[in-house]
């Protein structure tokens, strides 16, 4: 094989290679996604106006200045979402949701938690069905969230005890308020609830919802 041919190959295969490896994420200003998306978290409950601003703040960095950290973008998302769904802005937060998802869908850019964030969207839009009278789908959606590993990972991952956290909170709320407690099975799920309190609990206010997630299953039952 004569040496051009030889050096074309050479560079033919770098290239190759080369578009293969994974892009690293800048250690500094992804943690300064964490910690505007943390920030947006924290307020979800105590000042939704103040989890919106940090979470777009997190979202435009990421867009602007980050564009391979899909996991901060993903989370910005949510946190967006939920914000608007707490003002009673039902019809931006699905948009959110439904961005989110497309995005997850997209393949483009590197996620660890891409699964475990649409499941988290699609909780939060069972809620939003149930808002909106839609109870079957809401039902469904909870139906396909529950078959999931995600709900039963054990990992210890945040990310996944607060899916969890939120897929019981989903489903007890669905059957106290517009199932009357008809589901045979609401006993179970409180018990499989307290037999995993301990994991499941993510945060103060999370845990408080999840009190009356169970004070209203209890009555159902």
């Amino acid at each position: 094989m004569k040496r051009s041919v030889k050096y074309t190959l050479l560079i033919a295969v770098l290239l190759l290679f080369g578009c293969r490896q994974e892009t690293q994420v800048d250690p500094l200003k992804r943690s300064k996604v964490d910690g505007l998306n943390k920030e947006a978290f924290i307020n979800r409950y105590k000042d939704p106006d103040v989890c919106l601003e940090r979470a777009e703040m997190a979202l435009d960095f990421v867009q602007d200045s980050l564009p391979e950290y899909v996991d901060g973008e993903l989370r910005a998302l949510n946190n967006i979402a939920f914000a608007y769904y707490q003002v009673t802005n039902y019809e931006k937060a699905t948009e959110i949701l439904d961005q989110l998802e497309k995005k997850a869908k997209s393949g483009k850019g590197k996620a660890n938690n891409d699964e475990v964030e649409t499941i988290i969207a699609r909780l939060l839009k069972a809620r939003l069905l149930q808002r909106s009278c839609h109870i079957a789908d809401s039902y469904e959606l909870l139906y396909e969230v529950g078959k999931s590993d995600i709900v039963k990972n054990n990992s210890g991952n945040l990310l996944y005890n607060y899916a969890q956290t939120e897929y019981y909170i989903t489903l007890l709320t669905l059957n106290f308020h517009y199932r009357n407690g008809k589901e045979a099975d609401v006993m179970s799920i409180i018990d499989d609830i307290e037999s995993r309190r301990k994991e499941l609990k993510v945060d103060y206010a999370q845990d408080l919802e999840l009190n009356y997630a169970i004070a209203y299953g209890l009555q159902s039952a």
